[in-house]
């Protein structure tokens, strides 16, 4: 029986980790089980980087919790107390955002919504960063008829991003991708979608961190969205043995945290020359 439960104030806390797998959890574990686990142990603590923080402020922005975001972010200000010239072009994009009509109907529902369910035995958590309503979904629909799929919904799930730009990206041994595959953003929105209950409209509102900022809206195929559960999905079962530390974690010998931890135990082998 979970014992914990979810609020704002402990949603990012080690026991919700501990209690709850996520979208963003299950991504780390698939990209390196070692790291993931280091993660939770608080034995490896990356700084969040740039490109986290802008869209973190982003979202407070939208989220109506910029207040906590700069009480937590004291490195956003010079020394003088201005905005870093990083977090003045957020404040641009986020008015770029701001001058769409379409655009702020989307981000017009229920903001931060937290859920939760189980999948395959694995209680989920998830944090939606917009919840639209069967009249939102209607309105949205009356005022953009191209947009038709929203017309009868009973509601949609909106998750807004920042990104660099929406030229594909290139992955080792995958090629070239799209920045919805790419990121996973693909599996983070079925994930959203099976703990919401029934197949809701998915879509990203995406804006980037180009001089001039470049904004878009993307709805995600119920195909795409089904896809990912298909690719990914089958992997869970490991996933949450290793989490509950019942199967030992994996190293990619990639990441930053299997380089800090690496242990020589012979020479370099042959396909380095």
């Amino acid at each position: 029986m979970v014992a914990l439960v979810l609020k704002h104030e402990n949603y990012f806390s080690a026991d919700a980790a501990r209690e709850y797998m996520s979208a963003s959890l299950y991504k780390s574990f698939l990209d390196c089980e070692a790291r993931a686990m280091a993660g939770l142990a608080g034995t490896y603590c990356p700084e969040p980087t740039q490109a986290l923080l802008v869209g973190g402020y982003a979202d407070a922005h939208f989220s109506g919790e910029m207040e906590l975001f700069r009480e937590q972010h004291p490195e956003i200000y010079t020394r003088s107390g201005g905005l870093r010239a990083e977090y003045q072009q957020a404040d641009e994009i986020i008015a770029r955002i701001e001058r769409d009509p379409l655009a702020m109907m989307m981000l017009d529902g229920e903001r931060q919504k937290i859920v939760t369910g189980e999948m395959n035995g694995v209680l989920f958590r998830g944090k939606l960063d917009v919840l639209l309503g069967a009249r939102q979904c209607e309105a949205v629909a009356q005022a953009y008829p191209a947009m038709d799929e929203l017309l009868f919904a009973s509601g949609a799930i909106v998750d807004l991003k920042i990104v660099r730009d929406f030229e594909p990206l290139y992955k080792a041994e995958e090629g070239r991708q799209g920045f919805i595959t790419y990121w996973r953003y693909d599996l983070q929105m079925a994930i959203y979608q099976r703990l919401v209950g029934g197949s809701l409209p998915c879509y990203i509102l995406a804006a980037t961190k180009e001089k001039v900022p470049d904004i878009g809206l993307f709805l995600l195929p119920q195909s795409l969205l089904d896809a990912a559960m298909e690719i990914y999905l089958p992997g869970l079962k490991r996933v949450a043995a290793v989490w509950k530390e019942l199967a030992e974690p994996e190293r990619c010998e990639k990441c930053d945290h299997c380089k800090q931890t690496k242990v020589l135990t012979c020479g370099v082998c042959e396909e380095y020359w």
